[in-house]
């Protein structure tokens, strides 16, 4: 079963989007539980489909537990879907606050975003390090780093995620008038 994750959804559709697989969610788990034996392409695809679902709802165990397994299987799958995985992965561990780990999924992370030659890639990849950076305190490197991003994102001519972009620059911004 497909679920509609690959598009950013907002606002009431956003809501209904959750409760559908909210609603399947036994469903969703039941099938990688057993496709990862038998089908593991197809868990791989639902994996990095979930990622965003998993992010959404702060199901932060249920990520750590299939991404990781996804990830292990990412060669069955088109790069572009891999990167989706280890973008995923990367925002996993910041929202963890993990950022040992976060070091060398960053360096992994970023070769396949300039692999794929996708600036949205690339830009979603400089917005999850910025707020790693931002939340350690290295206001500078986060700054350097999300404008970057910005003007990927511009490039990609992707509203929602330089809406992002320049959300995250506000509260960057913010922060260091604080200090």
């Amino acid at each position: 079963k497909q679920c509609e994750t690959q598009r950013v959804i907002v606002g009431q559709k956003r809501l209904e989007w959750q409760k559908r697989i909210t609603e399947d969610y036994e469903n969703y788990t039941s099938a990688l539980s057993r496709g990862f034996q038998s089908n593991p392409q197809n868990s791989v695809l639902l994996s990095a489909q979930l990622g965003k679902y998993w992010e959404a709802t702060g199901k932060l165990n249920e990520a750590a537990h299939w991404l990781p397994i996804a990830i292990n299987h990412a060669s069955l799958v088109p790069l572009k879907t891999q990167n989706t995985l280890h973008l995923k992965q990367l925002s996993l561990l910041n929202m963890q606050g993990n950022y040992q780990k976060m070091e060398k999924q960053k360096a992994i992370t970023l070769k396949l975003c300039q692999q794929l030659k996708d600036p949205r890639f690339e830009a979603e990849y400089c917005n999850l390090v910025g707020l790693a950076e931002t939340d350690q305190r290295n206001y500078k490197s986060a700054n350097h780093i999300l404008e970057k991003g910005l003007m990927l994102a511009q490039k990609a001519q992707d509203s929602n995620l330089k809406s992002y972009l320049l959300l995250n620059l506000g509260h960057l911004a913010s922060y260091q008038a604080k200090i």
